[in-house]
């Protein structure tokens, strides 16, 4: 997906079309760049890309309207919602865990050091029990993640992309929130940019709500199609806004989006 920020097109129930030229592309380089994706990317290569440039589709695979898990690219729906209970003042990305799960604090002290911030970008330290791993579950089951286990390091001193850090933020928006990761982002996000035929999996019900798979792993997590997934990188890209509606606060999107 290639486009500018404040897009001035935003899609209805479906998106407007345009070529290339008309949105300043080089269709011989937007070609080769295909290209180059269909030939090393593997898997099902360019079938489910779409290239939007100016809020406009201007190029689409064969299965783009398929719809599947996108396994770790629902840690971005994950962390939409954290951003938008900061927005509405329930939570700030500096709050340590400890006001939400003292239990896991009570067990290993050092975890009271654990922000929010550090939850969502992978550098808490926190480690969940996982039982033992099969072929099937490589990285152990996820059910137990909530379970503390002995910290990986000091919250904020190292980064490490890992499952269980993300399924206690998830928990955490889940209580806070009072319902599901899932009904949080349809009804702020969802109906309000046309996203359609998309379903979260989950693991049940946890403390009484609902609670989604936050990380994806297993091929959980956020199910939905490229067409609608561009609905998703469209909002971000123009910094929350949605044909006017800034549906989450830009000053978020920068956060989010910052190394």
């Amino acid at each position: 997906m290639t486009d500018g920020p404040n897009s001035s097109t935003f899609p209805g129930t479906d998106w407007e079309t345009a070529s290339p030229q008309s949105v300043g592309l080089d269709p011989d380089g937007l070609k080769r760049a295909l290209d180059y994706l269909a030939r090393e990317a593997g898997g099902c290569g360019v079938d489910e890309t779409v290239v939007i440039r100016d809020g406009n589709l201007v190029w689409e695979g064969s299965r783009t309207d398929r719809v599947h898990s996108i396994d770790s690219g629902t840690k971005t729906f994950t962390t939409t919602v954290l951003g938008l209970l900061c927005q509405d003042g329930k939570l700030k990305p500096g709050d340590s865990i400890a006001n939400h799960v003292p239990a896991i604090v009570d067990k290993y002290p050092e975890y009271a050091d654990i922000t929010l911030a550090h939850l969502g970008t992978m550098t808490s330290g926190y480690d969940g029990e996982r039982g033992e791993p099969t072929d099937e579950r490589p990285w152990g089951n996820p059910e137990q993640y909530l379970d503390p286990a002995t910290p990986l390091f000091p919250a904020g001193s190292a980064y490490k992309y890992h499952d269980p850090g993300v399924h206690l933020l998830g928990h955490i928006l889940t209580q806070v929130s009072g319902q599901s990761l899932a009904d949080t982002y349809r009804q702020r996000i969802a109906d309000a940019i046309g996203m359609a035929g998309w379903h979260w999996a989950d693991y049940g019900i946890v403390d009484g709500i609902l609670y989604n798979n936050p990380s994806g792993i297993y091929h959980g997590g956020v199910h939905i199609s490229a067409r609608q997934m561009a609905r998703h990188g469209l909002l971000h890209l123009n910094r929350g806004n949605w044909n006017g509606r800034q549906l989450i606060d830009s000053a978020w999107v920068d956060l989010a989006t910052t190394n």
